[in-house]
């Protein structure tokens, strides 16, 4: 389940990066203090953090007028999943409209627990806390066992796949979700405070990198993955043939801001400065050899050249605005595709 968290936050970064115009970039900032109090629950050895501002990113101008429904695809998705609309109608919960905030948290790494995919996310929202409780009590029992853990309940189903979930309320309006060891560390961390992911100097040093962090964000730091967790990530990486530089990305961060447009902003950080050279160009070969097959097409081509690839240093970045108007012009493009009209060279 956490690798599965992972993989499909940073499939969903790389979905909406397609296509961008350029911005200056802005200075770097710390967290909010609010921010910072959520993140210093997180475990210290945490390589993987993706913040999401459900809320606010629903409430945008950009979602309000692409659509403003942020939720429509997962709930088509888990229209098909009878115990999830079963959970739904008994719970009174909206996955779209009841879900403010999300942190997704991971550690990549070995551990005392021996747990090498240690993680989970904390959910904050409009929870009916006691019908979620007698629901899982009553009608999931057979399923679920309740162990107690520094006088929180903890809900833990069973295993599939060989992983297990588990769910405990920290508050009213936060729940935390993940494996045991990583809810059993958050829950230390929430009462006695201790070492956590602000006192790693390497995840805290990207963090503050990021210079927007009111919407949705993500720290990947791949350099201090197990061998084989990073392995995994570079599998899919080899995907992108022509060069080896991909599979020596140390960290990847991104962020993104919605107002009337969505700025989008990656950042792939490399071990040496050719490495950088080296994507970069394979990037950017990418685009022209897009260009090339839809030469015909001039809309297709402007909007091709606003997508922005920059390397500096040993860093590689992307970077841009999505509008209304780039959104309808790629729901047309797609249509046109799927009705035969491009020409391919």
């Amino acid at each position: 389940m956490k690798s599965k968290i992972i993989r499909n936050s940073i499939l969903a970064i790389f979905i909406l990066s397609n296509g961008c115009t350029g911005e200056a970039p802005r200075e770097a900032s710390k967290p909010s203090a609010k921010m910072t109090n959520q993140l210093s629950i997180l475990p210290q050895e945490t390589n993987f953090v993706l913040y999401a501002n459900i809320e606010a990113m629903r409430n945008s101008q950009f979602s309000q007028e692409v659509g403003g429904d942020f939720g429509h695809k997962f709930r088509e998705e888990w229209r098909e999943e009878r115990d999830f609309q079963e959970f739904v109608e008994a719970t009174g919960l909206d996955p779209n409209k009841d879900i403010y905030e999300v942190w997704v948290s991971a550690l990549g790494i070995h551990d005392d627990y021996g747990e090498e995919d240690r993680g989970g996310a904390i959910l904050r929202g409009n929870f009916d806390r006691e019908r979620i409780v007698d629901y899982v009590k009553t009608e999931k029992r057979r399923e679920i066992r309740e162990v107690s853990y520094r006088d929180y309940d903890i809900f833990i189903g069973e295993k599939e796949n060989d992983e297990e979930f588990a769910f405990t309320f920290l508050s009213d309006e936060i729940i935390l979700g993940g494996n045991e060891p990583w809810l059993r560390t958050v829950l230390d961390l929430s009462e006695n405070g201790g070492q956590n992911l602000m006192d790693n100097p390497v995840m805290t040093e990207y963090i503050n990198d990021i210079p927007r962090k009111e919407h949705l964000w993500g720290v990947l730091n791949i350099n201090q993955l197990t061998n084989e967790w990073a392995e995994r990530l570079r599998q899919h990486g080899s995907e992108f043939k022509g060069t080896e530089s991909l599979e020596n990305m140390k960290t990847f961060l991104f962020y993104t801001y919605f107002d009337q447009k969505a700025d989008i902003n990656l950042k792939g950080i490399f071990e040496t400065e050719d490495e950088a050279v080296l994507f970069a160009d394979m990037l950017k070969g990418f685009k022209a050899m897009a260009k090339m097959m839809v030469s015909d097409d001039r809309e297709a081509i402007d909007m091709l050249n606003e997508i922005k690839i920059t390397n500096r240093e040993k860093a590689v970045s992307i970077s841009g605005v999505i509008g209304k108007e780039f959104v309808e012009k790629v729901e047309q493009k797609r249509k046109s595709f799927s009705a035969g009209e491009f020409k391919l060279l």
